[in-house]
């Protein structure tokens, strides 16, 4: 069975908008009925340190102080997570997610984009219409 391991937001990784409790557990659920042994854990730098084995990493967490000062990376973290990444370990960064890790320069490379307090916006709460184009990328291939 192929593992996952889901880095739920807590402490320095949460904020008082996004339920990352929630978010993760359903996330859980899909990643399980796709054949997934699923670990959840809100120890964020800890498992970010050792991420031996790990077939996907979610990254579901944010930033308890957008715009605040960088907080210094925790060594073991960083290098947990980029050995992840250039033995080419897949990153699934939901939503807000994009604001975390603020302490790893490279995670705005990782990520693909950075949120800019004050610059970057997001919507009002409510519904969205989204169109997939599964012919353009295989990633959105159904």
């Amino acid at each position: 069975m192929k593992r996952a391991v889901i880095l739920s937001g807590a402490g320095l990784y949460d904020d008082p908008w996004h339920s990352y409790r929630d978010t993760s557990a359903r996330l859980g659920t899909i990643l399980s009925d796709e054949q997934f042994e699923v670990e959840i854990s809100e120890n964020i730098d800890d498992r970010l340190a050792d991420l031996d084995g790990v077939e996907l990493l979610a990254i579901n967490t944010g930033d308890s102080s957008p715009g605040g000062p960088k907080l210094d990376a925790n060594v073991a973290a960083r290098r947990g997570l980029l050995d992840y990444v250039d033995r080419g370990g897949p990153v699934l960064v939901l939503h807000f997610s994009i604001s975390s890790l603020r302490g790893i320069q490279e995670w705005e490379s990782i990520v693909g984009g950075r949120w800019i307090s004050g610059v970057s916006m997001h919507p009002e709460f409510g519904l969205a219409e989204i169109a997939v184009y599964p012919d353009r990328h295989p990633i959105v291939a159904y």
